[in-house]
């Protein structure tokens, strides 16, 4: 793949370690690029500022302005950007918050080069991206009863055509053109049906569809 057409990805994390690692992870994906490089929220907003890349991977809890809420304003400002969560914390109070931000996925800290390039190509490609480890924790919060379930039922006919059938293959990371292949849509029409999804569940992107799903138990991930 030329130069010009690599995937630009900014690191940030407070570890020196970690983004050594991260890089050793990302230098031999010969379709992706690390633009920029922070140890801390706020420089991830100025690099993102000074030069947007396609994908930012962010620690989430770094000192100073925390990753939670660089992704908020990343995504407030820059919502073509995507965002990846990263950490080594299994609190799945942060974990729900990073997505309720506005990251398009996660990912755990010791996941194998392979995993972290796939993540990359993956919310590139319009997908969301859970890592194993993820998915296992969100079926343990899910039984634990930690998960902010919904206490209403969803109103009969609150799915219209075939939004129902787009959200749960949202959540088994199928793209847009996957999803209109699977269903025998137009990619047009699978776009309107995830917009209206996010209008009337109020949010900002197929990562936190997902979790929508989760808490209505329209999907329940495997442990």
């Amino acid at each position: 793949m030329e130069a010009c057409k690599k995937i630009s990805v900014h690191i940030a994390d407070d570890q020196e370690h970690c983004l050594a690692a991260l890089e050793l992870a990302l230098e031999d994906a010969p379709d992706i690029h690390i633009t920029g490089i922070a140890r801390d929220g706020k420089q991830l907003l100025a690099l993102t500022t000074d030069n947007p890349p396609d994908v930012v991977i962010t620690d989430i809890n770094m000192s100073g302005t925390d990753g939670i809420a660089a992704t908020r304003l990343i995504r407030e400002r820059y919502p073509l950007i995507k965002i990846l969560g990263f950490t080594q914390y299994t609190d799945e109070r942060l974990f729900i918050e990073m997505m309720h931000a506005g990251a398009d996925g996660y990912l755990f800290k010791g996941m194998d080069s392979r995993t972290i390039a796939e993540a990359v190509r993956a919310v590139m490609g319009d997908r969301v991206f859970y890592c194993n480890k993820t998915l296992k924790k969100m079926a343990q919060v899910l039984r634990q009863g930690i998960f902010r379930l919904s206490a209403q039922p969803l109103p009969p006919g609150f799915f219209t055509g075939k939004e129902k059938e787009v959200l749960l293959l949202l959540c088994h990371g199928l793209s847009g053109k996957q999803i209109a292949a699977e269903l025998d849509l137009t990619l047009n029409t699978v776009n309107k049906y995830r917009a209206n999804l996010r209008k009337k569940t109020g949010r900002v992107n197929d990562a936190m569809l997902v979790l929508f799903a989760v808490e209505q138990r329209l999907f329940i991930p495997e442990p």
